[in-house]
């Protein structure tokens, strides 16, 4: 940091008077273009099933541009393999909003329901019905 004040107070006492950074040669710093964000998508909307690198290399875009305009622009994110857009669709709603009312229905049934539930997460929900020893003996 140091360095750079040295270097900007050097520069305007030999008479430069704009503070902007001198144009410079060579590739831009983003390339996360509306151009750009539309390609991905197409290749994406082909196989979601391509990693970032993979993209990358169709599109000749570099890794970081890609996986920001995934993530930033196209709202996606990596699950098992495939990538998935963030929101639900109405019928992955729906469905869930099944799943939910048949649990429901499921605990007005049986009570203890949920003491026999090991682990969860948005999609399985696992069951599990300990024995006794003397259960697991017979």
């Amino acid at each position: 940091m140091r360095t750079m004040v040295f270097k900007w107070h050097r520069a305007f006492k030999e008479g430069r008077e704009n503070v902007e950074d001198n144009p410079r040669s060579g590739r831009p710093i983003s390339s996360t273009n509306d151009q750009n964000v539309e390609v991905v998508r197409a290749v994406v909307a082909k196989d979601r099933r391509l990693s970032v690198r993979m993209i990358a290399e169709e599109t000749g875009l570099d890794k970081n541009a890609v996986h920001r305009i995934l993530t930033d622009h196209l709202h996606m994110r990596k699950i098992c393999g495939k990538l998935v857009p963030k929101n639900l669709s109405v019928e992955q709603k729906v469905n869930r909003l099944k799943i939910c009312q048949d649990l429901l229905g499921r605990l007005k049934i049986e009570p203890d329901f949920l003491d026999k539930v090991i682990t969860g997460d948005e999609s399985w929900v696992f069951d599990y019905d300990p024995e006794t020893k003397q259960q697991s003996v017979e």
